[in-house]
This record gives structure tokens, C-alpha cells and sequence, in this order.
């Protein structure tokens, strides 16, 4: 069950199911963002999944936010993540909706 909150401008969720878990963190634009900041953060508990791919958690982060009317502008990723791709653009979807009625 994913977990949100808000962190200034960036939108927050933690979505943990079992063995996977996303600590993810976007700063959304209204309007498109070519080139998005991607942050590596230092890792939350003891756990490793293996290597993270910043450039593969862009395009599943901007491809979740698609259609939303939202656009990642900045992004915060940790470092212990599990490389799920797909649950990275799960969370981005649902971020971007909590953003989009938020009115930020």
C-alpha cells in the first residue's frame, strides 16, 4: 500500500510489497520538462537489490506521469531501491494524480 507526503515542492510516496519497495520523490512543471534533474539518495535501511539505472527510472517516472498534465522536473530516487521499473511508473502515476488535484 503506497504511502504519500509532501516535501516542499516534491510529491512523495514509498511503496513497499514485500521484498520490493520505490522511495520515490517528483517535483512536477505544468508544463513539458526535456531534460529531468534525477537525484540519487543515500539508501533508507540495510537492504540491496543490486544497481538502479538513473537514465531507466527517468523514462518509467516521465511515461507514468504521461497524460497527467503533470511533468517530472525533478527527481528523487534511493539508492537501496529495487530496480521494478514498472512499480517506479506506478508510483509516478499516482503522484502525478495527487499533484494534478492539488493544484500545484
Amino acid at each position: 500500500m503506497p504511502t504519500f507526503g509532501r516535501d516542499g515542492e516534491l510529491y512523495t510516496i514509498s511503496y513497499i510489497t514485500g521484498p520490493r519497495h520505490v522511495w520515490l520523490d517528483v517535483q512536477f512543471a505544468d508544463e513539458h520538462v526535456t531534460d529531468p534533474e534525477i537525484v540519487k539518495r543515500p539508501p533508507l535501511g540495510a537492504c540491496n537489490h543490486g544497481g538502479l539505472s538513473p537514465c531507466q527510472i527517468v523514462e518509467a517516472v516521465v511515461a507514468g506521469a504521461e497524460g497527467s498534465g503533470k511533468f517530472p522536473k525533478r527527481i528523487e530516487f534511493r539508492e537501496n531501491d529495487s530496480p521494478d521499473y514498472v512499480l517506479y511508473a506506478h508510483c509516478s502515476r499516482l503522484l502525478a494524480r495527487h499533484a494534478a488535484t492539488d493544484g500545484a
